[in-house]
C-alpha cells in the first residue's frame, strides 16, 4: 500500500509534488474510505483535479511508470 507518492523531474513536473494517502482525523465515512493498518489510517481512493495542463496526466504516468515494473517483476 502506498502512503506517500513523490514526483520530481518527471515530464512537465520539475519541483517535487506529493500525493498523500494519509487520512485526516475526521470520522466521516471512515468505514467506506479508510483502511486502518496498525497506527496508520490510509485512504482507499484518491482524487486528482486541477486546471487544464496542470499536470494531472503526468502524475498518472508517473504512477504507471512505478507500478508497471512491479507488476512485471512479480
Amino acid at each position: 500500500m502506498i502512503i506517500n507518492f513523490n514526483i520530481k523531474n518527471f515530464g512537465s513536473i520539475k519541483n517535487q509534488q506529493t500525493l498523500s494517502f494519509e487520512a485526516e482525523n475526521t470520522k466521516h465515512l471512515e468505514d467506506f474510505y479508510v483502511s486502518k493498518i496498525k497506527k496508520l489510517r490510509l485512504l482507499k481512493i484518491a482524487l486528482i483535479y486541477g486546471a487544464n495542463a496542470s499536470g494531472k496526466t503526468t502524475i498518472l504516468k508517473a504512477i504507471d511508470f512505478l507500478v508497471l515494473p512491479l507488476l512485471l517483476w512479480n
